[in-house]
């Protein structure tokens, strides 16, 4: 795994969010690989810290980026 990915456990692991959604805010397996090339950004669901991923053709997630979430 390079520096440019990481696991969802790592990320839970590391106190970063609270829990990890896909696009239809399910929750994602702490096995997956969420690519973390660019700044993560965060939302607030039900008090909890939450990183929203939609996956890649490759099967990895990427997070949103700011202009996604403003369309949510």
């Amino acid at each position: 795994m390079s520096k440019d990915e990481m696991s969802v456990k790592e990320l839970l692991d590391l106190g970063f969010c609270d829990e990890v959604l896909d696009e239809n805010f399910n929750l994602v397996d702490k096995n997956e690989k969420i690519l973390t090339k660019s700044k993560l950004k965060l939302i607030v669901k039900n008090f909890k810290a939450v990183l929203l991923v939609k996956s890649d053709k490759n099967g990895k997630f990427i997070p949103y980026d700011i202009e996604e979430l403003r369309e949510f």
